[in-house]
């Protein structure tokens, strides 16, 4: 597998992958990336620093070339791209290292967001929350959507919904995972955008109060407390 990814890359990592770019034809530009994606997603082992070398020069060359194309697009992504980022999350190799990178640029946009931004939000970001390999990358991946809502108060609703829609009803350490999000994304909210899932909210705590692990009841006791001392408004 490996050796075929690389073989679709350019043979030798140049130092300035921006005149590249430029070589590559508009219509391919797109398949170089998801190329690129692919190929990150190779693990190596840094144990041992007599291997691959070669190899993992490329990779450390490929993912800073992912850099300067992400912060060069200003966050436009193709649908095809987005669905690739949220693939990525199934084998989960290097889905935790892409997401530390859109953390540092989601952090730099601007306060008053672009409608892509917010689409990349709920297309790529939020669906994440849905594999079971989510403890792998969590914590980066909270840390984007959080930035989100401290960015824009009014995507508090769509990200509490979004994390609802994906709640792991049978994965306890998993629901505890969302409670600790939610009470993050909870303490920006402002009373207008927690009254419009507000009973939502709650429907989904009243359930996690009942159940039989302990961390879990422990959490949404919390959680339900830090709700009823919100203002309403």
């Amino acid at each position: 597998m490996f050796k075929r990814i690389l073989s679709k890359l350019p043979r030798k990592p140049s130092k300035n992958s921006e005149s590249r770019e430029h070589d590559v034809p508009a219509s391919e530009k797109q398949n170089l990336f998801i190329k690129k994606i692919h190929f990150c997603c190779v693990v190596f082992d840094f144990n041992d620093p007599t291997k691959n070398l070669k190899e993992k020069e490329i990779k450390r060359q490929t993912l800073l070339e992912l850099v300067e194309h992400v912060i060069s697009a200003n966050g436009k992504f193709s649908d095809a791209i987005l669905q690739e980022i949220v693939k990525m999350n199934e084998k989960h190799n290097g889905i935790g290292e892409l997401l530390e990178i859109l953390g540092s640029i989601i952090n730099g946009f601007a306060l008053l967001l672009k409608e892509e931004h917010k689409l990349f939000l709920v297309r790529a970001l939020i669906p994440l929350c849905k594999p079971k390999s989510l403890a792998m990358y969590h914590q980066q991946l909270f840390y984007c959507i959080t930035q989100f809502v401290e960015k824009d108060w009014k995507l508090a609703d769509s990200i509490i919904r979004g994390l609802l829609k994906y709640w792991a009803i049978t994965n306890s350490a998993k629901e505890v995972m969302f409670l600790n999000e939610l009470e993050e994304v909870l303490e920006v909210t402002q009373p207008l955008e927690f009254q419009c899932c507000m009973v939502l909210l709650f429907r989904r705590i009243d359930r996690c109060l009942n159940s039989l692990h302990f961390q879990e009841a422990e959490r949404a006791l919390f959680l339900s407390e830090l709700n009823h001392s919100k203002p309403q408004g």
